[in-house]
Order: C-alpha cells, then sequence, then structure tokens
C-alpha cells in the first residue's frame, strides 16, 4: 500500500517533464451582488448545492451547482466565515465572527432552526463523519463540538491558541487543529478534552491550511513562512516529509484516487504533488489570480439509482472542490471550486468549478441524469450569476 511507502517518503521537487496541467477550467459562476472578501464554503452533494460564506458581504449564497446560477441567499449576518453542512440532519451551520455565533437553517428550505452564541470570532466548521455534529473553531483557544438538531453544546475542548485550519479523526473523537499564534500542530480527544500529542513548529509561521488523509494516518499541513507542505504522522505527532509550497496557501487536499495533494494559494496558482510510489513529485502548477487562496475538495460518490456525483456533469467518483478568492481549475471527476473578483475592478465576483480526470475512462451520464432534489429557496435577496467549471487532467 502506498500508505506505507508515504510514511518513508522520499521527495523530490523536479516537476514531472510533459505532464499537463493538472486541472482545468470548467464553468464560472458570478456573483454579480457580492462584494468584499469571501471566506469558506461547504456543499450539499443530494441537492447539488454549493453555501459560500461571503464574510465581506454578511452573506451566505447558495449556488445550484447543476444550472450554474445562484438561488437563495441567507442575509443578515455578521462577518460569516465558516459554513457547514450537516447531511445526518440535514442542517446549514454558518459561524460568524463579529458576534460569535453560529446560526443553523434547514437544509430543505433554509429556514431559520436556531441559534448557538459562542462569545467571540467563530470561525472554521468542520462536521463529525460519524454523527454529522458541527465542530467550530473559536475565541481565543476554543472547539466546540455541536449537535446538528438543536444546536447545544456537547463538549467545549479548550486550546491554548485560536484554532485555524483544523481536521476531524474519521474513526475515533479526535481532532487534529493548527495554532499558528503558538507554533503548534496539536491532537485533542473531543471525549475528554485532553492533548494527544503536540507538535512544535519551530521557525516555521503561519500554518492555516490542513487536510486529513481519507486512506491513510497522514496529515498534510502547508505553512506560510516559509512557504513549505508538510506530512505529518498523524498518530505519533512525527514530520515525515516536507515539500516546497506555493505562497500565501490556504487550503489543501488529498486526491486518494490519483494520489496527490492539492494547494490552493494566494500567490495566483494551485500547486499539485503527485505520488509515483516512491516520492511525491511536482506537477506543473496551475495558473489562478491573485488572492485566490482559500478552497475546498470533497468526493461526489455515484447514488444507488446510478446516477454520477459529478458536479455538474454527472460522472461516477467526481472530486469536487471549492475557493474563495479567485479562479482556479481541476479535471474529470474531481472538482475545485473558487470564488474570485475580477482584475478590472468591476467589483464582481466569480466562482470557478473546476475538476480532474480519473486516470481510467469513467462512464459519465447525460446533463438530463443530474437533476437534484427540489429545493425551495428562503424569501430575499437572490444573487444571480454563472459558474465556471473545469476539469482535472
Amino acid at each position: 500500500k502506498w500508505l506505507v511507502a508515504l510514511l518513508a517518503v522520499l521527495v523530490s521537487a523536479a516537476p514531472i517533464a510533459s505532464e499537463p496541467t493538472p486541472l482545468q477550467l470548467e464553468a464560472t459562476i458570478k456573483l454579480p451582488h457580492t462584494g468584499g472578501r469571501i471566506d469558506h464554503m461547504a456543499v450539499d452533494l443530494r441537492r447539488r448545492l454549493l453555501f459560500i460564506a461571503e464574510l465581506g458581504n454578511g452573506t451566505v449564497d447558495v449556488i445550484d451547482l447543476v444550472a450554474h446560477v445562484v438561488v437563495g441567499r441567507i442575509g443578515g449576518l455578521n462577518d460569516p466565515q465558516g459554513v457547514g453542512y450537516s447531511a445526518a440532519a440535514d442542517r446549514v451551520a454558518v459561524a460568524s465572527a463579529g458576534d460569535g455565533t453560529v446560526r443553523f437553517y434547514r437544509g430543505d428550505t433554509l429556514a431559520p432552526a436556531g441559534v448557538t452564541a459562542l462569545g467571540d470570532d467563530a470561525d472554521n466548521i468542520r462536521v463529525d463523519p460519524r454523527d454529522g455534529a458541527f465542530v467550530v473553531g473559536y475565541g481565543q483557544g476554543g472547539l466546540a463540538v455541536l449537535d446538528p438538531v438543536s444546536g447545544a453544546k456537547r463538549m467545549d475542548v479548550r486550546l491554548p491558541a485560536h484554532p485555524e485550519g483544523f481536521q476531524l479523526d474519521p474513526d475515533r473523537p479526535r481532532a487534529y487543529v493548527n495554532l499558528p499564534d503558538v507554533r503548534q500542530v496539536v491532537a485533542v480527544d473531543l471525549v475528554t478534552g485532553r492533548i494527544a500529542w503536540t507538535l512544535p513548529t519551530g521557525a516555521a509561521r503561519g500554518n492555516f491550511p490542513m487536510a486529513i488523509s481519507p486512506s491513510d494516518p497522514v496529515l498534510a499541513v502547508v505553512f506560510r513562512s516559509p512557504a513549505e507542505l508538510t506530512l505529518i504522522d498523524r498518530e505519533r505527532g512525527v514530520i515525515r516529509a516536507r515539500l516546497p509550497a506555493c505562497d500565501d496557501a490556504d487550503d489543501v487536499f488529498f486526491d486518494p484516487k490519483r494520489r496527490q495533494i492539492y494547494v490552493s494559494c494566494g500567490g495566483g496558482v494551485v500547486d499539485t504533488w503527485r505520488w509515483d510510489g516512491a516520492a511525491y513529485r511536482a506537477m506543473p502548477p496551475t495558473p489562478t489570480a491573485g488572492g485566490a487562496r482559500t478552497s475546498r475538495s470533497w468526493w461526489a460518490r455515484p447514488s444507488r439509482d446510478g446516477v454520477a456525483g459529478r458536479v455538474p456533469l454527472c460522472s461516477p467518483r467526481n472530486v469536487a472542490a471549492e475557493s474563495t478568492r479567485t479562479a482556479a481549475s481541476a479535471t474529470s471527476p474531481a472538482r475545485w471550486v473558487r470564488s474570485s473578483r475580477r482584475a478590472s475592478g468591476s467589483g464582481i465576483r466569480r466562482l470557478v468549478v473546476t475538476s480532474a480526470a480519473l486516470t481510467q475512462a469513467a462512464s459519465s451520464g447525460s446533463a438530463s441524469n443530474c437533476a437534484h432534489a427540489p429545493w425551495t429557496a428562503r424569501a430575499g435577496a437572490v444573487s444571480s450569476g454563472s459558474v465556471s467549471a473545469s476539469r482535472r487532467t
């Protein structure tokens, strides 16, 4: 298994010769009524909807990834930073930095379904894959575990500093957390609240992005100074490999199908590293735009009725990703979405959807097979637009 080799990884920074850019632009969605900074995103794969936290606009927009239009908006928010969707509870959660609240909405109508006050700087949201609970980073050092239906706080984990990027273990109640203010990465037990291990980062600073491998006991953490992708054994909290990375990174993802790692950076590129059986090798970077750094990736599995999970071009075993400040690209079954502001200064925001192609052929369905469950947007301002989609090669 490549996991075993990964833990004894030999890293090569030399790009693979004659390789095409691993991500290709597919589509763009304009967000004409959105200004200011855009932050995190979440996806409802069953309905094929994308939720975008528009921090500078005080809104969360809802994008239909099949029709490529904005179909709803949640307004009146105070600096929304994090957004999550729990399929188990069919709830959307929005974390706002300005008032420290987490607000809940029904997944089918976006009707308000409660609010939990955390007090200060509610930020990133993750969904526990075991039961659908929301885990929210907030304040000067806290992780709150919230019931996805009632919003009640199940657990409050204290940390030595504000949590930035963090991930949840798929098999046990454990979180892995970046603490850049104190130059640490920690593993914390979500039942006892105890820290299982601490990894000091030394001179490395700005460890904001983090990803967890879905198949191997490995974390990917990216530092901004120096710009570096670090692979960490999540069982023991020890560094296994270091790779150079693009500037101003804000998100990182594993692509288990292609054995690749993607890093989205405000420097204007998405870096791709591919495992060749002995080492991670750099692929040609995918150009994006300055400030395009926040992103998100997910796998859309085929449904029981055979309708492909790829969004929006139905094809099996697709990955989707999203980014928040500019356009980027990807190729066939994996998807990447980001938002950008036009260089012309028009102020119009765009979402860019990209996808990554599988190494072997994948059957594709027609657009007519991509119909999703009916969804009604709540009353309020609706922002029209267009999505740009791309595929991974």
